[in-house]
């Protein structure tokens, strides 16, 4: 479960983002985040990712506040319960293709799902750059890795910055169904100006915050 509860932030001296803001994700489903540049969908992302502290709080995942977590812990919430794919692309350029994708589980423990590694690697056409470093591969390749990794991490809550910017229309198919495919036993949060895509996701409006608006999949608790 995953909740924003009384949610206020501005950036220095600029007008209110949000305030008070309250909202409901749910277990499992999908939410998207559809607004005009400005309208702070890629912040939230960054404040339910804690990397961004609102003035006002709190973001609750499964009944535990995360401002109340101690730095362990908040890096297990970070690493282990909520991942990311988000259009700055963080990735180790000095590492291959492939390490990069296995960091969490290096970090961690555990290993991948072999099965499902392939097939995300085939899915996403990834077999020919695993042995690339980042560095030497392209923008719309990164968001493909990006992609991968988290998907590969299977996290509880997935968020997706603005997911198939840089893809061709085959793969954002094949992106579309992997999200749909993935949210029926998980929560995915995306923020998006994709009309196509959040169209594509059969999403409805359920909440309009001045020009950010939510659209989901479930409906509010």
């Amino acid at each position: 479960m995953l909740r924003l509860q009384s949610v206020s932030f501005s950036y220095q001296k600029q007008e209110k983002l949000y305030k008070s803001l309250s909202y409901d994700f749910g277990v499992s489903g999908i939410t998207a985040l559809r607004g005009i540049s400005g309208s702070g969908k890629t912040t939230l992302l960054h404040i339910i990712w804690w990397l961004i502290k609102p003035q006002k709080w709190s973001v609750v995942f499964q009944w535990i506040a995360v401002n109340d977590l101690m730095h362990d812990q908040l890096a297990r919430y970070r690493n282990k319960h909520i991942w990311f794919s988000f259009q700055e692309h963080t990735l180790l350029d000095d590492c291959s293709v492939q390490k990069n994708l296995m960091l969490p589980f290096l970090v961690w423990g555990g290993s991948p799902d072999k099965e499902r590694y392939n097939h995300l690697v085939d899915v996403f056409m990834l077999s020919k750059l695993l042995h690339k470093s980042v560095q030497e591969i392209s923008g719309g390749e990164k968001e493909r890795v990006s992609l991968v990794k988290s998907f590969l991490h299977k996290p509880d809550v997935l968020l997706l910055d603005e997911p198939g910017d840089s893809l061709d229309e085959g793969l954002k198919k094949a992106l579309r169904w992997l999200i749909q495919e993935y949210a029926q036993n998980n929560l995915v949060v995306l923020a998006s100006h994709d009309a196509l895509l959040i169209d594509a996701l059969g999403l409805e409006k359920s909440l309009d915050v001045w020009s950010l608006h939510f659209l989901s999949s479930h409906k509010q608790w």
